[in-house]
């Protein structure tokens, strides 16, 4: 299936999209998602990076005021 074949989604507002995006992932059951071989890479190597200087890692706390820096949310 293809955007286009849905003629509704040229005149859908952004959060009518992004709801039936919402839709359409939630109805994915998890075990048929499976991760890419990039990300599996990325996160192995995140995980060195973090046994070899625990102080690498942000506690979840500063990484949200962290992102809230960057982003300004």
């Amino acid at each position: 299936m293809k955007a286009v074949e849905i003629p509704q989604l040229k005149t859908a507002s952004v959060t009518d999209k992004l709801e039936l995006i919402d839709d359409i992932w939630a109805s994915i059951p998890a075990d048929k998602l499976e991760p890419l071989q990039s990300h599996i890479l990325e996160l192995e190597s995140r995980l060195e990076k973090y046994k070899d200087n625990p102080e690498y890692a942000l506690s979840p706390v500063k990484a949200r005021q962290r992102l809230n820096e960057l982003t300004g949310l």
